[in-house]
């Protein structure tokens, strides 16, 4: 049996509800990391439905040329899905991962191990799980790739003191937004709108980088900005605007910090807003309610993907 379909059917009891490693993780999740049972559960179910076998194999292509023998990942705080992406990652390129896990809340990913363990030894076997900064510079040095989350500024120290020419992949700073235009402001169209939008704050608690930090609603349709926020119970999001050109004015100062953007307009201008999005940085576009299920990859990309960033295209096939 290939490690890959050994991953996938792990994936499949981590989808039942009785599996005693979800119940532990979905403790956990309520406990510590402040989630509702609801949104512990969407959010595992989100993580494990992308780790099929059909997605795995296809996010690996033909294969990866030289991976890497041993992989640092410095880990974040705010949400569970990168470091157990991150981890698999590794495990498909039969890496060692050395995971250096967050103090304030290090998620479900020693729990996922432990899994792995009982599913699976030999693909648990030889991993390293940190829990203390200080050990990092000596790990540094052993990986032959560093991949970390976090603020631009902890990216840009972790940088700082990393041997030259070291490979290194960052997840800094991003953020996902809503742009609906007038012509999908419709009272017929309002309650379908508002779950949606209900559910892309909902889902991560407002965390994460495919959670909408403003979702821009255009005046002019049968329903003002002001009324479509109070359907939402974080109305604050809602911010209106009447010139489209200032929306993107306000969005330069992203670019690369664009994550997703939830796209509500009429086919017939959807094209060229899309166009304008991409131009602007964006990673992907979506509709409305769909922010919180990416393609498998994008947000925690796999390092023999990442071809735009230098240090890292050596690797790719």
């Amino acid at each position: 049996m290939s490690d890959i379909k050994k991953i996938a059917d792990l994936s499949k009891r981590w989808l039942e509800k009785g599996y005693p490693y979800r119940k532990k993780a979905i403790q956990r999740l309520t406990g510590r990391s402040g989630f509702s049972r609801a949104q512990a559960e969407a959010v595992i179910d989100g993580i494990f439905k992308d780790l099929s076998q059909a997605k795995m194999k296809k996010l690996l292509g033909r294969g990866v040329k030289n991976p890497p023998k041993t992989i640092l990942h410095i880990l974040p705080a705010n949400i569970p899905n990168p470091a157990i992406l991150s981890f698999v990652f590794g495990l498909l390129t039969q890496s060692r991962n050395i995971c250096k896990l967050s103090r304030r809340d290090e998620g479900f990913l020693d729990i996922y191990r432990e899994s792995l363990r009982a599913h699976a030894p030999h693909l648990a076997a030889g991993h390293l799980f940190l829990s203390e900064k200080s050990s990092l510079r000596r790990y540094y040095r052993q990986a032959d790739l560093v991949i970390a989350f976090g603020s631009d500024r902890t990216l840009a120290e972790i940088q700082k003191v990393l041997p030259p020419r070291k490979a290194f992949a960052g997840y800094g700073r991003q953020e996902g937004i809503g742009f609906y235009t007038r012509s999908v402001m419709t009272k017929r169209n309002i309650p379908s709108l508002s779950k949606k939008t209900a559910h892309d704050i909902w889902m991560m608690a407002g965390r994460g980088c495919h959670s909408p930090a403003v979702i821009y609603v255009e005046s002019g349709g049968e329903v003002s900005p002001r009324q479509f926020s109070r359907t939402l119970k974080r109305p604050f999001l809602v911010r209106g605007f009447e010139k489209r050109e200032s929306v993107f004015w306000n969005l330069e100062h992203l670019h690369a910090a664009l994550s997703t953007v939830a796209l509500e307009a009429l086919p017939s201008e959807r094209k060229r807003l899309e166009k304008r999005f991409l131009k602007l940085g964006a990673k992907r576009i979506c509709r409305a309610g769909q922010m919180q299920v990416p393609p498998l990859g994008l947000g925690t990309v796999p390092f023999w993907v990442q071809i735009t960033r230098p240090r890292v295209k050596r690797m790719v096939k």
